[in-house]
């Protein structure tokens, strides 16, 4: 299950101690109740406003539960409809790689009806899930070629490239998560460049390019550390290359 005491952790990481630095100081006289009261809900509506960036920043960092947290946060109090597809497909692909399926199915099928053709972000997560249950490749390939339309992403070419893995089709898929991996470093994803570099690994592997291969496990292993079985699978297939 997503983990709620982290999200309400998140929740009242700031206005909890601000609330109780600001008590203690109008306490002493120091400061009076109304500016204090303006200072804490400012920097709370603050710290809400650019949880999106913060989500961002900690997931690039390698702290992928802080930005889940962040991202679960926002979608609590989304107003709108299309704002909670997006901030659930951002979830979901987070709970993907930390291999929790079901509830990224959960999230996505709460909050996505109608969506595909109208979220990106959304179209390539559920590629993803799809995938990682093992059904639908060319459905899966379909949403991904469906986000590319719209945008440019990462996350697209590297969908791309789990559908041609799963139809067996080496050399596709090779330009795929090549393209994902030269796309994820220009957009400063190293998580999603770790994962590339992982399945390219794999694709080497099965092309008889140990050497390729074993470079490639070794920067997934490095890239992912924070992310324990797919770091052990890489560390096992690096040794066994």
């Amino acid at each position: 299950m997503i983990d709620l005491s982290l999200v309400l952790f998140r929740f009242f990481l700031i206005p909890l101690p601000l609330g109780v630095i600001l008590w203690l100081l109008a306490q002493g006289g120091r400061v009076s109740s109304g500016p204090a009261l303006l200072v804490f809900f400012g920097v709370w509506f603050l710290d809400y406003a650019t949880l999106r960036w913060q989500s961002r920043f900690w997931y690039r960092r390698g702290q992928p539960r802080l930005a889940l947290a962040g991202w679960m946060v926002r979608l609590l109090v989304a107003p709108s409809r299309a704002g909670r597809t997006t901030l659930a497909a951002e979830a979901a692909w987070i709970l993907l790689d930390l291999d929790q399926d079901a509830q990224a199915a959960t999230l996505l099928a709460r909050h996505g009806t109608g969506s595909v053709e109208k979220d990106p972000i959304y179209a390539v997560s559920l590629a993803r899930l799809l995938l990682h249950q093992k059904a639908r490749p060319l459905l899966a390939m379909d949403l991904a070629d469906l986000a590319l339309e719209e945008r440019s992403m990462a996350r697209a070419h590297f969908v791309r490239g789990l559908c041609y893995e799963a139809l067996e089709e080496t050399r596709p898929a090779l330009r795929a998560f090549s393209v994902a991996r030269q796309r994820a470093s220009i957009e400063d994803d190293a998580v999603l460049s770790g994962f590339c570099y992982y399945h390219l690994g794999l694709t080497w592997a099965h092309l008889g390019e140990r050497d390729y291969a074993r470079d490639h496990f070794l920067r997934a292993e490095i890239m992912l550390f924070f992310l324990p079985r797919i770091a052990r699978q890489a560390r096992a297939l690096l040794v066994q290359g």
